[in-house]
């Protein structure tokens, strides 16, 4: 299978928030650049930051090199997630 179809395909079962890569992975086929970007888009846009920055991560530690809008979103989610341990934080004391 070709990088396109398999992205598509990748794209469909995030779209059915399911995880995607493990059903690729278990049918022998692997990620590129482009899906590790669609992997972190989609979770980042259904609100799942931690998971689009482990894919983020897993991603950067093969050496690929993420397009610039996945960076910004990154820097995003990474705020988002040091807001929400303040506010966490803050919670407690109270």
């Amino acid at each position: 299978m070709t990088a396109d179809p398999y992205n598509l395909i990748l794209k469909l079962y995030m779209d059915w928030d399911n995880q995607g890569r493990e059903v690729m992975e278990r049918n022998g086929l692997g990620q590129g650049r482009q899906s590790y970007n669609i992997m972190i888009h989609r979770f980042y846009g259904k609100g799942r930051i931690q998971g689009a920055l482990l894919f983020f991560n897993a991603m950067t530690l093969k050496g690929m090199v993420p397009e610039p809008r996945t960076k910004i979103w990154v820097y995003d989610m990474n705020i988002k997630l040091k807001e929400s341990r303040q506010k966490r934080g803050n919670n407690v004391k109270e």
